[in-house]
């Protein structure tokens, strides 16, 4: 068999085909693998940032009855797990706003001295979480309206 039989032979147009299609398949793959860790990624950072309310809501939390050292042991722990999630996860913006806790000694929060400084650490983290999950634009552009 010539090249030129072969060229125009049924096999070459089967063996052309199946490269095509094999090309073909493997580029749809690899585009549905880069959305899906895009998605993966948008997905693990909104986890982070409503672990970061979770978290901030039990360090402003006082009437709980757990309150207590064990309870504060708790928070930190939730907190530095949560503050990693979101050095993982999150925006720069993100990581500024989250330094490490003020502690006693031995992690025991102090939870009196600090309620504070917490409270305006939580409001410009719930602006900035607002921000980057596009829901700044519905919640601001609604308080505007109400004020007229």
């Amino acid at each position: 068999m010539t090249w030129a039989e072969f060229l125009s032979s049924q096999i070459f147009g089967i063996i052309v085909g199946a490269l095509i299609t094999t090309g073909f398949t493997w580029f749809l793959d690899w585009r549905k693998s880069v959305r899906e860790q895009k998605n993966r990624s948008i997905e693990k950072r909104n986890e982070a940032y409503f672990a970061v309310f979770d978290v901030f809501f039990g360090l402003l939390d006082t009437n709980f009855a757990g309150v207590g050292e064990i309870y504060d042991e708790h928070i930190v722990g939730k907190y530095e797990k949560t503050r990693a999630a979101v050095f993982m996860y999150g925006s720069q913006e993100m990581k500024n706003l989250m330094p490490p806790l003020k502690l006693r000694f031995e992690n025991k929060f102090d939870r009196e001295n600090y309620k504070g400084e917490i409270q305006q650490m939580f409001n410009k983290i719930v602006v900035q979480i607002f921000t980057e999950l596009g829901y700044a634009k519905q919640v601001f552009h609604k308080s505007k309206r109400n004020k007229k």
